[in-house]
């Protein structure tokens, strides 16, 4: 969890130093001989929303990837469990077994 909240902070302070980022002006190469100094394109601030929306959506929708594959791998497990139970005693000597051992009375 900790690295996860770290590159979200991160991710929040670069957005912020964007839009919070003085307006320098730089050289551009061309005309570094001549001396002429070009404005570096600023970032609005809506842009930096943009920007800070597109990459939580990458987030939101790798998150959803992960539980979908959870939920896949949960119901096959399920069926597979069923089935085997269908054609063998195996699941209920199983179950006799651990609550014998934990001494459950069932």
């Amino acid at each position: 969890m900790g690295k996860k909240k770290n590159k979200k902070l991160k991710r929040i302070l670069r957005a912020q130093a964007l839009v919070n980022a003085p307006q320098a002006a730089t050289i551009a190469p061309e005309s570094a001989q001549s001396g002429e100094a070009v404005a570096a394109p600023a970032i609005s601030k809506h842009e930096a929303e943009v920007i800070q929306l597109s990459e939580d959506k990458k987030d939101v929708r790798h998150e959803i990837k992960k539980i979908l594959i959870t939920i896949a791998v949960l119901v096959l497990i399920i069926i597979a469990v069923d089935l085997v139970n269908n054609k063998t005693d195996m699941i209920l000597k199983t179950g006799q077994f651990i609550a014998e051992k934990l001494n459950l009375n069932l």
